[in-house]
């Protein structure tokens, strides 16, 4: 499902010659780099680069950790938890902590009960090696592979595509300018397919950012709509890179690449 992730390095970036980054942008990613550890500077430098090149608009600072998702199958609703979601007209993305990811993994696990058991009974090794071995079945080889990234790709599909079909859906970024490569439908039209992308670091990996995109056609997003019809859609391919902190002029030009041309 995932693709080979495409290499990464000066030689196989765009032409970067020319390329101008505004200072915010420059500040952003030189944070980025130093402050990798912090996982609020992570987001804060994701967002102050979309800003800076107005793939969005300025948002008031938030202190929560997760922004809301929703995944709808059929007639049921899940709502998943990711770091940031833009979404607007010409452009539905996330950015997802993977750190956060393994927290809500083990929360999963080590549930209130059994946190609540433990305090009472610190040394219940049984019951320990347990939650330990279901922990570990749960946690993917390789977190940039992480099976949580397919179903935010799903609801972000969803999510664009209920934009770009439903008439007269106010965009909260309104302001945002959009991308050089999309291009306008008129209201009530559907998409002959969908692109998103997901931004996700993680502390195991302190020099990339990684980018997932993915297209999906008509046919596979209606499966999630009426489940109990057969789903006739084409097997699902997800492109990933893995884009370098250093130098920031790759870092840019790679970034760029990918949200220009997925959109």
């Amino acid at each position: 499902m995932f693709e080979r992730p495409e290499a990464n390095g000066p030689r196989n970036t765009p032409q970067n010659d020319q390329l101008t980054i505004p200072p915010t942008a420059a500040t952003a990613l030189n944070q980025l780099q130093t402050k990798f550890h912090d996982p609020t500077v992570r987001v804060w430098a994701v967002e102050v680069f979309l800003t800076a090149y107005k793939l969005i608009s300025p948002r008031p600072p938030s202190s929560s950790i997760f922004e809301s998702l929703q995944l709808r199958y059929g007639k049921h609703l899940e709502i998943l938890k990711v770091g940031r979601v833009y979404s607007q007209p010409s452009m539905v993305m996330a950015y997802i902590d993977l750190d956060d990811v393994d927290s809500l993994r083990r929360a999963t696990v080590y549930t209130k009960w059994y946190r609540k058991l433990f305090k009472q009974w610190p040394d219940n090794k049984p019951v320990r090696a347990i939650l330990k071995k279901r922990l570990r079945r749960m946690q993917p080889r390789e977190r940039q592979y992480d099976p949580f990234l397919l179903p935010v790709l799903v609801a972000l599909g969803q999510e664009r595509r209920r934009r770009s079909f439903v008439s007269g859906i106010p965009d909260p970024f309104s302001g945002a300018h959009e991308p050089r490569s999309s291009s306008k439908l008129p209201q009530g039209t559907r998409r002959a397919s969908t692109n998103v992308t997901i931004l996700a670091t993680t502390s195991h990996d302190p020099e990339h950012i990684w980018a997932y995109t993915v297209e999906f056609t008509d046919a596979f997003l209606d499966c999630f709509d009426d489940p109990s019809k057969p789903c006739e859609a084409d097997q699902l391919s997800i492109s990933h890179s893995r884009i370098p902190l250093s130098p920031i002029e790759v870092t840019t030009a790679m970034l760029l690449e990918t949200l220009a041309t997925k959109h």
